[in-house]
This record gives C-alpha cells, sequence and structure tokens, in this order.
C-alpha cells in the first residue's frame, strides 16, 4: 500500500521534472544512497519516509451497508504519512562546479511542483495501469497533502544523525500526505450487537441502549427448487412485534441476503414476501439469536 503512495509521489515529480525519472529513490540518504549517486550523473532526489502516525482526530465510526453482496462496511482508517526530501548531486563543489546551488536549485523546484500539484490526486498522474494496481478507495480520491508544515520536523538531528558518519546536514522538504487504510467489508451474517453509550457532565449519563443487526438469508424452495432452495432477490422482509407493529423492513440482494438494523433486544415475527410466491410463514425469532449465523426463510 505504501508503495504504491510512493509511485504516485514519483510519476507526480517526474511529471513536472523529467530529469528525475532515473535519478528518484525512496530508501533512506544513509550510506548506500551516497554510494549510488555517486555513481551516477546529476542531481538526485531522496525521498525518505521517516514516520507513520494513524490521524485519530478524524477517526470516524461511521457503519454503512452494501448490498449485492449485503456487507458491512467500515469508514478507513486515516495514515499520515511523513517524508523528507532532499536534493543530492553527483559531482562535488569547486570553482567550476555549483554543485550545492544545483541542489538548492532542485528543491525549488520539488516545492513548487508539490505545491501547485496538492492535493496529490492518482488519477492525475498515473495511467490506467498502474491506478488498477491501487487500493480501490484510492483511485478516484485525493490525498490530503501539507507542504513544509509551519511547525518543521522536530527530528531532523536525529534523522541525520542516523545516516552515516560521513552524512551532512542539508536542507530536507517536509511531505506529509494523508491516505485512507479501508478494512475489508465483511458479509453479513446471524446478528451483530452494536452498544450505543454516552457521557455527560454535571448529569448522571443514561443507560446503554443495545441495538442489534440482523442479517439473513431468503430462499425458494417451492415447486422444482424443493430439493434445492435458490436465493429470492427483491424479496421484502419485515421484522414485526407480537403485537404486529412494524419495527424493521429491508429488501434482499441478488444473493437473496438481507440486513435489518436498529433492532432492540426481543422476541419478533419475520416474513418475506416476493412477487408470484405466497408469503413465508412467520418466523418467530428472539434476538440476540442463542446460536450464530444467518437467519433463514423459506418460501414453500
Amino acid at each position: 500500500m505504501i508503495d504504491s503512495l510512493d509511485l504516485v509521489i514519483r510519476q507526480t515529480l517526474v511529471a513536472e521534472i523529467p530529469s528525475l525519472a532515473t535519478r528518484i529513490g525512496f530508501q533512506p540518504p544513509d550510506d548506500a544512497w551516497r554510494q549510488r549517486v555517486g555513481a551516477g550523473t546529476g542531481v538526485w532526489l531522496s525521498c525518505a519516509l521517516v514516520d507513520l502516525r494513524e490521524d485519530r482526530h478524524r477517526r470516524s465510526n461511521e457503519i454503512r451497508i452494501e448490498h449485492h453482496p449485503t456487507r458491512r462496511v467500515l469508514s478507513p482508517y486515516l495514515l499520515r504519512c511523513d517524508y523528507l526530501l532532499s536534493a543530492w548531486n553527483s559531482a562535488k563543489d569547486s570553482s567550476a562546479v555549483q554543485a550545492t546551488t544545483a541542489e538548492h536549485g532542485l528543491l525549488g523546484r520539488v516545492v513548487r511542483t508539490l505545491v501547485e500539484r496538492a492535493p496529490l490526486t492518482p488519477a492525475a498522474v498515473l495511467v490506467p495501469a498502474e491506478l488498477a494496481g491501487l487500493p480501490s478507495a484510492w483511485r478516484e480520491d485525493t490525498f490530503d497533502t501539507e507542504v513544509l508544515p509551519p511547525e518543521g520536523f522536530t527530528k531532523i538531528p536525529e534523522f541525520w544523525g542516523t545516516m552515516g558518519r560521513a552524512a551532512p546536514w542539508r536542507p530536507v522538504v517536509w511531505l506529509t500526505v494523508t491516505v485512507p487504510v479501508a478494512p475489508e467489508p465483511t458479509l453479513v451474517d446471524g446478528t451483530v450487537t452494536t452498544i450505543i453509550t454516552s457521557a455527560g457532565r454535571g448529569r448522571p449519563a443514561p443507560d446503554p441502549e443495545t441495538l442489534l443487526g440482523v442479517g439473513g438469508l431468503v430462499l425458494d424452495a417451492t415447486g422444482a427448487h424443493a430439493a434445492a432452495p435458490v436465493p429470492v432477490g427483491e424479496a421484502l422482509v419485515t421484522l414485526a412485534d407480537p403485537a404486529g407493529s412494524l419495527l424493521s423492513r429491508a429488501l434482499t440482494d441478488a444473493d437473496g441476503r438481507f440486513v435489518l438494523d436498529g433492532v432492540p433486544p426481543g422476541t419478533y415475527d419475520l416474513v418475506a414476501r416476493a412477487t408470484a410466491l405466497p408469503p413465508t410463514a412467520p418466523l418467530s425469532v428472539t434476538l440476540p439469536a442463542a446460536t450464530a449465523g444467518p437467519l433463514e426463510l423459506q418460501f414453500t
């Protein structure tokens, strides 16, 4: 995943500074990097990844339900990636060569490119084959991008102190890119419990509220399907209390799956209805269910 972000940064810079196509690297600027630069020509750019953190201030616990198939999708968490970019000239300063000035020139072009291209957008710089290799959540997204945050990177002395005894102190561009990391969606089967709590100051907090998400399957077991029931799509599933009051309803997806969310614990009747099929007999269920697995309704 992080290698995909490296690719986005590389292609963003190369689009504006073609000379970096063969002179950009993501290894730390240590002895091995300096040997690599010394064996080449021109001015090189090191993009060293120095820190990874979750942006917890923006964390969301929102959950949404997707269909076809029915699954529960958690909001992505946000990963903050910090890079330090430094310029390296294969030549040395002399009366005839202004090597350091050339490094400063490259850093200036890098800053201008990143500022003009922020926020970084994969679709703007990657070809279709490269875009297809990204996490799906990235392909049409833009990444929050900070170039040279005003507080400055506070651990620059430690950074250069670990790059070998011959490592010179040199200016760096601090680049921060925040990318979404999406947990894998989960198929909804059986019962999922959500406990809603609250906290207050100066007054007692209310008792926690428990709500359930109920997953199930609707099958057609009539006629020719009696021996091998098949899923029923677009069936209407309703959940009512013993007095007949409707509490929740949902349509099944193409695989016959349904999810009923926000149901308090209790005993209920489940019924499924579909075109050209008789309603299912009410299925009495007590939630949360004593056994794991999806609830099943069959047309017979």
